[in-house]
């Protein structure tokens, strides 16, 4: 029997155009940091709270590589560019 292989356009979002639902969800998210406190309650949150903040949020921003040789894996933390502006953390 011969495999059905499918011709044409694939279904979905095209090349290069960007998730809208995420820049949604995302915008969502800043609008409730901002209307929240900001930066002035998550450094208050984070005192408070050092392990979550260490290990359940700063962990989800740190850019990582991992590799292996198939004996040890090796994790390299990558240098992010700070995007925010210093008059923005100040808010």
């Amino acid at each position: 029997m011969k495999p059905y292989v499918r011709t044409g356009r694939l279904p979905g979002r095209p090349k290069g155009v960007p998730n809208g639902t995420n820049k949604s969800v995302k915008e969502s998210i800043l609008k409730t940091f901002l209307g929240t406190g900001g930066v002035k309650e998550m450094k208050k949150w984070a005192r408070e709270n050092r392990t979550d903040f260490y290990t359940k949020i700063l962990t989800k921003l740190v850019p990582t590589d991992v590799t292996t040789d198939g004996n040890k894996i090796e994790i390299f933390v990558k240098r992010a560019t700070d995007e925010v502006k210093k008059d923005e953390c100040s808010k």
